[in-house]
């Protein structure tokens, strides 16, 4: 199994067997014993003083042997308590528990993927496939500065009639409103299919004919006026 080995100094007593959370500054690394409720960095094989500086070796073991700060139950989900210790709870899990232990006693706590993995910081310029524009998202600070990032430009519309305001989206023109308007609209020709628009036919008098020959020379005028209204076609 590889392991890390490096050097780091206690900030705080640490008791064996209790958990360890690192700490990274500008002048080295620091250890302490694990707040509650957070997640642990390591756990101590031998009691540290403060002050002292150690080595500290990782070798990534899959189970860590833990002083119970609370009775353990088999299988109960473990987290760090007070000082560092092993305590039952669902909520900053890091291992569950593989035997039973009473408070002060030592319980085998099989890690899972959230603890003893010693996770670094990651700076957004460290991320090798990542676009450009991608990490100015990433580092972008406010909606404004994303929308830059991306070519979005601005989405801050405010509602208004002038050319920098935008109509609401249920905005409904009155007539007066509308421009550009004809002030006509010139109907389409009739046709046997189509309605269209047609003119007045001229007047046709009544008929007064006695005889046949005049009733179909007063319906033939009728029936030039109707072609030349378009009322009818002409052909």
């Amino acid at each position: 199994m590889s392991s890390v080995t490096f050097k780091a100094t206690a900030t705080a007593d640490i008791a064996a067997n209790h958990l360890i959370s690192k700490t990274v500054t500008d002048t080295g690394i620091t250890l302490a014993p694990t707040a509650a409720g957070a997640v642990p960095d390591y756990f101590a094989t031998n009691a540290i003083k403060e002050g002292d500086e150690v080595s500290v070796t990782v070798s990534r073991p899959a189970a860590w042997n833990i002083v119970a700060g609370v009775a353990v139950k088999l299988g109960d989900s473990i987290a760090a308590g007070e000082g560092g210790t092993a305590v039952t709870g669902d909520e900053g899990a890091f291992g569950y528990a593989a035997n039973a232990a009473a408070e002060g006693e030592l319980v085998t706590v099989i890690l899972i993927d959230k603890a003893g993995s010693g996770a670094t910081s990651v700076t957004v310029d460290a991320i090798t496939d990542a676009s450009t524009i991608g990490k100015s998202v990433l580092k972008a600070t406010d909606a404004a500065a994303v929308r830059t990032a991306i070519g979005a430009g601005t989405s801050n519309l405010a509602l208004g009639t002038t050319s920098t305001t935008a109509k609401a989206g249920d905005y409904a023109p009155a007539w007066a409103d509308v421009s550009g308007k004809p002030s006509t609209f010139a109907p389409v020709a009739a046709t046997s299919s189509v309605v269209g628009g047609v003119k007045q036919a001229a007047i046709q008098a009544d008929s007064t004919a006695t005889d046949v020959a005049g009733l179909v020379t007063d319906f033939n005028t009728l029936l030039a006026k109707l072609r030349a209204a378009g009322i009818i076609a002409g052909s």
